[in-house]
């Protein structure tokens, strides 16, 4: 699967996955919790945290780099 996908149909496993911000116009990592909905991980001054994202699309994370 390579195009974006209606958010419904997400996984809600915890996995991660690429997802559409439409407030953002932009694309995103983030992971779905039960209590939050999706969030995404964010650095901000004062440590790690997590932001609750209005997704509309998602798609799964491409594989990473095979190593030589």
């Amino acid at each position: 699967m390579n195009e974006w996908q209606p958010i419904e149909t997400a996984p809600k496993d915890g996995s991660k996955i690429l997802g559409f911000d439409p407030s953002l116009l932009g694309i995103v990592i983030a992971q779905w919790d039960g209590a939050l909905g999706w969030y995404v991980d964010k650095c901000s001054q004062d440590g790690l945290g997590f932001e609750c994202m209005p997704l509309t699309h998602w798609m799964p994370l491409p594989n990473p780099p095979k190593g030589e």
